[in-house]
C-alpha cells in the first residue's frame, strides 16, 4: 500500500514512476497499472525464503541496472517492514549507478537475533555494510527510528 500510494502521488506530480517487484494484487494480467511501469519478476521459491530472497535480489538489481541503461533514474527506492530487504535496495544502486533510498516500516527487534550468536555476528557486519551503502534511510515512526539507533541493537551508524 504505502508503494502504491506513493507511486501515485509522483505521478501525479509529473514524474516517470517504475515499480519492479513480485507479481502483485494490482496487476490485471499486464505489466501496467495507470501511474507506473510495472516490472514483474516471476521467483519461483516459497516466498521469503533464502532461495527467494538470492533469486528476488540478483533480478531486481539486474533489472533496474539493465532500466537504467535506458533512462536516468533520479533515485531507487527501497520500501519493507523488515531490514534484510534493503540488500536489494543496495545492490540495484551499485550495480546502476543510482542514489538509493530505503523506506523502513518495522522496528528491528534483535532480541531475535541475539537468540544465536554467530547469526547475530554475521547479521551485524552484512546489515552494516548494507545499511551504509544506501543514501538515506527513512524510518517511518519514531519507534523504528529509535530501534535503529538502539546499541542493543545489530547496526551501528
Amino acid at each position: 500500500n504505502n508503494v502504491v500510494r506513493l507511486s501515485q502521488l509522483l505521478s501525479s506530480r509529473g514524474h516517470d514512476v517504475h515499480i519492479v517487484t513480485t507479481p502483485h494484487r494490482y496487476n490485471d494480467g499486464g505489466n501496467a497499472i495507470k501511474w507506473a511501469k510495472v516490472h514483474t519478476l516471476p521467483i519461483y521459491s516459497p516466498f521469503f525464503s533464502i532461495l527467494f530472497g538470492i533469486k528476488f535480489t540478483i533480478a531486481a538489481a539486474f533489472t533496474i541496472r539493465n532500466l537504467s541503461r535506458f533512462q536516468k533514474f533520479d533515485v531507487i527506492h527501497g520500501h519493507s517492514g523488515y531490514v534484510i530487504p534493503i540488500i536489494v535496495t543496495t545492490m540495484a544502486s551499485i550495480i546502476s549507478n543510482t542514489p538509493a533510498v530505503h523506506s523502513l516500516y518495522c522496528p528491528i527487534d534483535s532480541k531475535k537475533l541475539r537468540k544465536n550468536k554467530f547469526l547475530f555476528k554475521i547479521n551485524k557486519i552484512i546489515m552494516n555494510y548494507f545499511f551504509n551503502k544506501v543514501d538515506k534511510i527513512i524510518a517511518a515512526t519514531d519507534n523504528i527510528k529509535n530501534s535503529l539507533h538502539d546499541p542493543g541493537n545489530c547496526l551501528i551508524f
